[in-house]
């Protein structure tokens, strides 16, 4: 089974692993369950230790996140050192946006010609071209042209495949990933979609005046909840995180660990836990070496 997101492949592991022990199973064989890009990385790892692929054409390495943003910021910079109002652009913002502009470029194979093109969008290729030149100094390559120069490999390798590949949690299949399940089905694999499980839920859709009152209603649902049902896994889905994360420890806080308002008892542990993690530089000591 390949998943969408490491969440998901988590989950459906877990979800596996307790039918199992629901039908009275002392042990049995892990899961073969992964994020679509970690099984990528496996198989071609696999064909290089193998010899089917030189090292000497892999690249040295996929960018992370951070990297990547940091070479879509020097090329911006690099492209706009002569622009009269260079000082006014925001170029890390600019770099989130190319970086987004990039994936989906390559991920629904876009043409962009240069001579029918607005501005922003010439600005964007001149930029592209000067990270693409970043990349090829330091032999790296963004996770979406990693992903790209995988599938070449995997099209030419003679490894064996797993018989059957169920995917879940693809929502959308781009012309990118309709390549990889093409190369899937012309080595004889047969590639099927995991079908979501039925339930049987009561959907009830509120209106408050704004996202504070939101964030107090969740947490007031989560707290009679947990009042009726004490043993229940709760989820408070948050689209703007990092924005109400604050208010929503301290919200949960009062409801559910009114204690912690001692100083004494600041640091007792939670019911509760965030999907999200701080930036380092908001951890407190963090903050305070900074500051110094």
């Amino acid at each position: 089974t390949l998943c969408a997101s490491p969440r998901l492949a988590q989950g459906i592991r877990q979800w596996r692993q307790a039918e199992y022990q629901r039908q009275g199973l002392a042990q049995w064989q892990s899961p073969q369950v992964y994020p679509l890009q970690a099984w990528l990385d496996q198989t071609i790892e696999q064909a290089i230790l193998c010899g089917q692929i030189a090292c000497d054409l892999a690249p040295v390495g996929v960018l992370d996140n951070t990297q990547e943003a940091l070479l879509w910021q020097q090329a911006i910079s690099q492209s706009l050192q002569r622009h009269e109002a260079a000082e006014l652009f925001n170029t890390s913002g600019l770099a989130s946006a190319a970086m987004e502009a990039n994936r989906s470029v390559i991920e629904w194979t876009i043409s962009l010609d240069m001579t029918d093109t607005s501005e922003e969008t010439r600005h964007f290729l001149r930029w592209r071209q000067q990270f693409q030149q970043l990349c090829k100094l330091s032999g790296m390559l963004e996770s979406v042209r990693y992903q790209a120069w995988q599938l070449e490999q995997l099209a030419q390798s003679t490894l064996p495949l797993p018989g059957h590949i169920e995917l879940a949690g693809f929502d959308r299949i781009n012309p990118h990933l309709q390549r990889l399940l093409q190369l899937l089905a012309d080595r004889g694999v047969q590639v099927s979609q995991k079908q979501p499980q039925a339930e049987t839920v009561s959907t009830v859709r509120m209106a408050y005046s704004d996202g504070l009152a939101e964030c107090r209603a969740a947490v007031a649902w989560a707290q009679q909840q947990l009042a009726t049902h004490p043993e229940a896994r709760l989820a408070i889905v948050v689209p703007a995180l990092d924005t109400w994360r604050n208010t929503l420890a301290n919200l949960l806080d009062d409801c559910l660990h009114p204690e912690t308002l001692d100083p004494s008892q600041a640091e007792l542990p939670r019911c509760y836990e965030f999907s999200l993690g701080l930036p380092l530089h908001r951890w407190p000591m963090v903050d305070t070496a900074l500051r110094l």
